[in-house]
């Protein structure tokens, strides 16, 4: 059976969206590797802490309960992590369609009451190339007191992200 031009134009569109799909697949998989086990919170209650609000209470990934954000950058959120004493915060991001890089990414993890912070910023540095080859991007910070801890963060890159925290306990 011969291909007319039809055909041909067919299958060059089957072919474009078979590679779209597949495009798709591969950043779905990322995404559900990064958030296996753990359930969405949106994030958008108004939890009163420190003269502002966070918009919920993160569960670690380490706890039976564990949830992860979705967003889109540009944008500023502001969630809380609990601790029972002195612990180490990490906050992990999985960066997806990327389309600009931005110039200021901060991260600020507050002690209870908010008496005393820690600051990340990326002072300019392109926050794809500080994420990888694999789009994932992670700071730390430990915190003196166990509570309720504001943490904030900001960013001016185009893109989707998933973030989920981690919580260190220090014995």
């Amino acid at each position: 059976m011969a291909c007319n031009g039809a055909s041909r134009a067919a299958a060059a569109l089957l072919g474009a969206a078979l590679v779209a799909v597949a495009a798709a697949g591969c950043e779905g998989s990322a995404a559900s590797a990064f958030t296996v086990g753990l359930r969405e919170d949106r994030c958008v209650d108004n939890f009163f802490i420190c003269t502002t609000a966070g918009g919920c209470r993160l569960e670690p990934t380490n706890t039976p309960d564990a949830e992860f954000l979705s967003g889109r950058f540009p944008e500023a959120r502001r969630f809380i992590v609990r601790t029972d004493g002195p612990a180490v915060i990490r906050v992990r991001l999985l960066l997806t369609n990327l389309e600009a890089a931005g110039t200021e990414t901060q991260i600020t993890w507050f002690e209870p009451g908010c008496t005393f912070s820690y600051e990340y910023n990326t002072n300019g540095a392109d926050l794809f190339t500080l994420a990888g080859d694999d789009q994932l991007f992670e700071q730390e910070r430990m915190v003196q007191q166990g509570g309720d801890h504001l943490l904030e963060f900001f960013s001016d890159a185009v893109c989707d992200y998933y973030l989920k925290v981690d919580v260190e306990e220090m014995k």
